[in-house]
């Protein structure tokens, strides 16, 4: 037992040394690199003491002034930031990691990628979570004190929204409604400021576009679309191994492989 904890703690120090945090992120960069983005291409967030910053926090203090207990359970719900918050609600319960295992593949790696870029932000702006700023706000969240700008779960979220919407067109609304909620729940359990939703919008945007530049994504984007097609259209094998009806065909009619969308040349003005 001894020689495994000197074992644990020798790795542990060369990972340290080398820079190197264990199990951060899910997976290395997959389709965009963090050089790949700039944390310039957001502005800074209101400084504390501002004018703007005081009246975040008044915004906060009025939306969570009316909250019920069944909005509280929801937004206790929303912690873990999984692909499966965003695809259930919009597509239902036969979209799963199962069923659909190369989408599932393409929205964690598209998630990791954002999670990584998202913190390269957020340590670089340093921003300090709302319930940590101002005692009056409740915290209905987890306890997390790292800083807050952008929004993780907003980024996270739209960037899968827009994947989505991709493969999905006729669900884009839904997508991106589900997407923004998720998001103004981290407001109203007071881990973000709305400042933070907003940048994580524009940051999901930006962090989109870049994987669209990339091979990689196109692959993986092209066999979740097969995939989508081939399950929708016969069903989904069930576990006794009938097929069952996902109800996606009824709303949404079947179209042609849809070209790769083209990344613009710039980033559009946000």
């Amino acid at each position: 037992m001894q020689s495994i904890r000197l074992s644990f703690l020798l790795l542990a120090g060369l990972l340290a040394a080398c820079g190197t945090e264990p199990a951060k992120f899910p997976y290395p960069p997959q389709f965009v690199e963090p050089s790949k983005v700039s944390v310039h291409m957001l502005e800074a967030p209101p400084q504390p003491g501002s004018r703007a910053h005081k009246q975040a926090i008044e915004d906060i203090l009025v939306m969570q002034r009316d909250l019920t207990p069944a909005e509280i359970a929801d937004i206790k719900q929303e912690v873990k930031i999984l692909p499966q918050m965003l695809v259930e609600p919009v597509l239902g319960d036969a979209f799963t990691p199962e069923a659909f295992p190369q989408l599932y593949t393409l929205l964690r790696h598209a998630g990791s990628d954002a999670w990584r870029i998202n913190d390269m932000l957020q340590d670089h702006w340093g921003e300090v979570r709302p319930w940590l700023a101002d005692k009056r706000i409740a915290r209905y969240v987890e306890p997390i004190t790292r800083p807050g700008y952008p929004s993780g779960h907003t980024v996270t979220n739209h960037v899968w929204a827009h994947i989505l919407a991709d493969l999905m067109p006729c669900e884009e609304d839904a997508l991106f409604e589900r997407a923004y909620a998720v998001g103004h729940n981290r407001v109203l359990g007071g881990a973000h400021f709305p400042h933070d939703v907003a940048a994580g919008k524009k940051l999901a945007k930006i962090i989109y576009h870049r994987m669209l530049e990339n091979d990689a994504f196109q692959e993986e984007r092209m066999a979740a679309w097969e995939e989508i097609q081939r399950n929708v259209k016969f069903g989904i094998p069930a576990k006794e191994g009938t097929l069952i009806d996902t109800g996606y065909m009824a709303r949404c009619a079947p179209v042609a492989i849809p070209p790769a969308p083209t990344a613009p040349t710039a980033i559009p003005a946000m």
